[in-house]
């Protein structure tokens, strides 16, 4: 199994490289998010953000 996919951010439709078998080397590890900002991920999409995509969550949502 190999310890990384290629994706497509839902939001944007940039390529990222997701490794949930190596989280703390994932695009997305660093990122801070609060609940209301994992429940409006969580509503709005099924798969992965790119880092982008995800600090504009972190600016728009309280």
């Amino acid at each position: 199994m190999s310890s990384f996919s290629i994706k497509t951010c839902e939001q944007c439709g940039c390529k990222l490289v997701c490794k949930p078998l190596e989280i703390n080397q994932c695009q997305c590890y660093q990122i801070v998010l609060t609940e209301s900002q994992r429940a409006y991920i969580s509503n709005n999409f099924k798969d992965c953000l790119c880092r982008n995509c995800l600090l504009q969550v972190v600016q728009l949502v309280n």
